[in-house]
């Protein structure tokens, strides 16, 4: 998230709620006839309540690590990217089939922590399997397949 989103999110926004809201509380308690010293001296307040309140309720997160195994499926002898190939854990809980230029990604963000291994496997017809065990994040991740 870029510095200004951050900023607008957590800062921003819940000044504007704080805002708007001490604002609406004001003139719907006080109307039009308080003087200009009693409307900051009640609106001042309401806005700081209303502002920590609105501060508190947006999430304090940090954005989630997409957790995934991605790269690119080749033969091993002439280097060419492999096409429908189907890349899945060992399991078979997440399967993919790797487009034409042999491109694959495994995204596996939720289902397991970051640093965790997972054994992935690669078959096709007319090659041998590849299956081998790697960690997670991993990207450009190079399979090469042997031909049978």
């Amino acid at each position: 998230m870029s510095t200004y989103a951050h900023f607008a999110e957590e800062f921003l926004l819940p000044l504007l709620a704080a805002v708007c809201a001490g604002a609406i509380l004001a003139l719907f308690f006080g109307g039009l006839k308080w003087s200009y010293k009693k409307h900051l001296v009640v609106t001042l307040p309401l806005m700081l309540v209303c502002f920590v309140l609105s501060w508190l309720v947006v999430e304090k997160r940090a954005p989630e690590r997409r957790m995934i195994v991605a790269g690119t499926i080749v033969d091993q002898s002439s280097n060419n990217p492999i096409g429908q190939a189907v890349v899945s854990l060992s399991d078979g809980s997440v399967r993919y089939v790797s487009e034409d230029n042999g491109n694959f990604i495994l995204d596996l963000t939720g289902k397991i922590k970051e640093s965790e291994k997972v054994r992935v496997r690669v078959t096709k017809a007319g090659y041998l399997s590849f299956d081998k065990t790697v960690g997670v994040p991993t990207e450009g991740f190079v399979i090469p397949l042997q031909h049978l």
